[in-house]
């Protein structure tokens, strides 16, 4: 009878927690849709100049995770790489063509990275809104830096950052 009992009271025990699991079930929240952002500066070099520097982005969201990011054309005459950015033009940067053709894999390092991970990484910023350097904490913001095209990096991860304040939760 006490093997019975002890049974029993594991058995309810067992149903209790299976319960409990089913009730927590997933808790992520379903952003599903495409969202666009930006982000752009007057040219520290020419402020006056028509333009500056920025970038447009189109974040793909599946659920909670980033599914894919394109670069867009932007628009009012701004760019996001200088075309006659020369490569080593100080010592390690890539320059505009090795930055453009590297972009392609760089975009791919946040697919299937969580919107709050993404919305976690800081991005230090000049007071005219250039970006310097990401800044150090507990994420792994290397992952998010394309060595020798820091600017480019932190304009793309602000303009990404930008789109995912737009988030609309599926219900």
């Amino acid at each position: 009878m006490k093997k019975l009992g002890k049974f029993l009271v594991a058995g309810a025990l067992a149903a209790i927690a299976c319960v409990g699991l089913v009730g927590c079930g997933n808790t992520a929240k379903d952003y599903t849709g495409e969202y666009t952002g930006e982000y752009k500066y007057a040219n520290p070099y020419a402020p006056d100049a028509p333009g500056g520097y920025g970038v447009s982005v189109t974040v793909k969201v599946k659920g909670d995770k980033i599914e894919s990011i394109t670069c867009e054309d932007p628009e009012g005459g701004y760019h996001n790489i200088t075309a006659t950015w020369q490569e080593n033009t100080e010592k390690g940067q890539l320059g505009h063509d090795k930055t453009v053709a590297a972009l392609p894999n760089y975009l791919k390092k946040f697919e299937g990275k969580k919107v709050d991970e993404i919305k976690k990484i800081k991005v230090a910023v000049e007071t005219n809104k250039a970006p310097t350097v990401l800044e150090k904490d507990e994420t792994t913001q290397g992952d998010y830096v394309l060595t020798g095209a820091t600017q480019t990096s932190g304009r793309i991860i602000l303009a990404v950052q930008n789109a995912l304040t737009k988030l609309v939760e599926v219900k």
